[in-house]
């Protein structure tokens, strides 16, 4: 329906430029204490970036999983809940959507193996 609409178009993206509020909503209350890291990663915060993201998310047509590529995804994540997850993936316990910086240790030990396979 959002896509048809095309009600993504109303999301004011300036909103998602508080980098402590997206933070807190996508890591939880853990993230006070490494909200310096996170608004190093968390930067993208540029209107004309996000109208465009908000609109290749609402309008992405993958039918089907692609046979060479591994779904990394943390079973935490409330920005794209696991639940819509299909295909070959790999779940990542306690992983939220920026788990590539809460969760560096298990990318360094498990993306070498992964790329070589």
């Amino acid at each position: 329906m959002a896509r048809l609409l095309k009600m993504h178009k109303l999301i004011p993206t300036r909103i998602f430029s508080d980098v402590e509020k997206l933070a807190k909503y996508a890591l939880g209350e853990t993230a006070t204490h490494r909200l310096e890291l996170y608004r190093k990663y968390l930067s993208i915060s540029d209107k004309k970036y996000l109208d465009w993201a908000f609109d290749q998310i609402i309008n992405w047509k993958q039918s089907q999983s692609l046979k060479n590529v591994i779904h990394i995804h943390g079973n935490k994540d409330k920005v794209f809940p696991i639940k819509y997850i299909r295909g070959n993936t790999i779940e990542v316990k306690n992983g939220t959507h920026v788990m590539i910086v809460s969760k560096y240790k298990w990318f360094n030990e498990n993306l070498p193996q992964l790329i070589l396979s």
